[in-house]
């Protein structure tokens, strides 16, 4: 999957090009979270476990780490510079209000807090706590330390204690 989005958005990229357009495009690639444990991708109705997380715990839609841990691409001509890394952790949603703001729109319903790029820029300081949900879970995080009520996943047995 991997190499056929590489083609593919070798191919946007050439179009974006060949119109002109480059430094008015904004591309964003994100993957998701990991290796599953969804009902919805069983043709049997069963927790399917494919793939592997590596290192990284549990599946996603869970809140342990490998659902912190993906890989995303940005690149916004006159705001971003080409080859820069970023390894400090995000919350997808910014994403969104990010993508909208640099488009000259308000995504309905998004907090203007979430805007990443001043972060992305180093106009701002990035949150020093990230707050998050998923179905019953809830998590927060300071730094390297993360705190689940419950440390459960989704389907699971869920814990009585944190």
């Amino acid at each position: 999957m991997a190499a056929a989005v590489d083609d593919l958005i070798g191919a946007v990229l050439d179009q974006i090009q060949t119109l002109g357009i480059e430094r008015e495009t904004v591309i964003w690639f994100q993957a998701d979270g990991g290796a599953t444990n969804e009902l919805r991708v069983s043709s049997c109705g069963l927790p399917y476990r494919g793939g592997r997380n590596g290192k990284y715990r549990e599946y996603k839609q869970g809140l342990f780490d490998v659902g912190m841990h993906v890989p995303a691409i940005l690149r916004a001509p006159g705001f971003t510079e080409s080859g820069q890394v970023w390894d400090h952790p995000m919350i997808f949603d910014g994403s969104v209000t990010t993508i909208c703001k640099y488009g000259g729109r308000h995504g309905r319903g998004r907090d203007p807090w979430m805007d990443i790029l001043p972060v992305l820029c180093g106009q701002s300081a990035g949150h020093e706590y990230l707050f998050w949900s998923f179905s019953n879970q809830r998590a927060v995080r300071k730094g390297d330390w993360k705190l689940l009520i419950p440390p459960s996943f989704p389907g699971d047995e869920v814990a009585d204690k944190i």
